[in-house]
Order: C-alpha cells, then sequence, then structure tokens
C-alpha cells in the first residue's frame, strides 16, 4: 500500500498538478491490491478517472468514452498481464483509434520480450510494479506535459 505522505511534490511535479487536475484518465488493472494503492497516487494528480478491471473492459471503456464525448482520454494507464485481453492487446486496439494515444505501462514483466514489444508500439512510459512512487509520480508529470504540450499545438 502506498502511503500518501510518501506523495511529495519536487518543483517539476508541482508545475504539472494543477493542469493534470482536468485530464480525463483510463486505469486498467486487474489486481484490487494495486488499483487502491495507485488510486492514491491518482486522487492526487487528477479529479476523477475511470476504472477497468481487465482489457475487455478497458477497451469498452475506452470506446465509449469516444462515443459519447468525441476525444479520447488523455491517458491510459494499463497492467500487461490480465484476464480477457492482456495489456498489450488493448495499447494495440487503443492504438488503432487513437495514434496519438498517452499510454503508461505499469508492469511486474520487465522481460525484454515484453519491453520490445512495448517499444515498437511506441510505448515509452513504463513503471515496474511493485511501484516506486518517485518513479510513477516522474512518469505521470512527463505524461502530463506531454498532453498538455500536444493540446497546445493543436490550438495553432
Amino acid at each position: 500500500m502506498i502511503d500518501k505522505r510518501e506523495l511529495q511534490l519536487s518543483t517539476e511535479h508541482k508545475e504539472f498538478l494543477e493542469e493534470g487536475k482536468s485530464l480525463k484518465v483510463l486505469f486498467v488493472e486487474d489486481s484490487e491490491m494495486v488499483r487502491e494503492s495507485t488510486s492514491d497516487i491518482l486522487d492526487f494528480y487528477f479529479n476523477t478517472y475511470d476504472i477497468a478491471i481487465d482489457g475487455e473492459e478497458g477497451f469498452f471503456k475506452y470506446t465509449q468514452f469516444s462515443k459519447e464525448h468525441q476525444t479520447f482520454y488523455d491517458i491510459v494507464i494499463t497492467d500487461i498481464n490480465m484476464p480477457k485481453m492482456n495489456g498489450i492487446e488493448l495499447i494495440k486496439q487503443i492504438l488503432n483509434m487513437n495514434k496519438e494515444a498517452n499510454i503508461i505501462v505499469m508492469s511486474a514483466h520487465n522481460e525484454s520480450t515484453y519491453l520490445l514489444e512495448l517499444i515498437n508500439l511506441g510505448i515509452s512510459n513504463f513503471v515496474l510494479k511493485p511501484v516506486d512512487i518517485t518513479q510513477f509520480q516522474t512518469v505521470i508529470s512527463r505524461t502530463i506535459n506531454t498532453v498538455i504540450r500536444q493540446k497546445q499545438l493543436k490550438l495553432l
């Protein structure tokens, strides 16, 4: 379990905290314990986020969100090893719909086969489990920064 007192922000993280509050996030994780502990961090960065318990439900929610809002989630955070549809298949389905999707992968898998497949899919945001809070905060801040820059470029 993550202790919220450990969520101390560096200057870099603080500047993205307010901007991240309005982003739309989908969190896909089959482990209830990991969902609960990671939710403590997500609560800190985002006002709201949707949760799916496997890849199949995650893709359903991604599709429904897109239909209802005529836009995509700003950030997807997913595990790799899940029932019904694994995270790599979920990522492929999401990228098929939205080539610009910002995806963070959280996984205990650190085997080169998985990492190479993720890199080949264009995924550069990867957090190993058990989650190191500092690393996760860095990845979230970097991803928020990317999303904000993408939104600014679309306004130009």
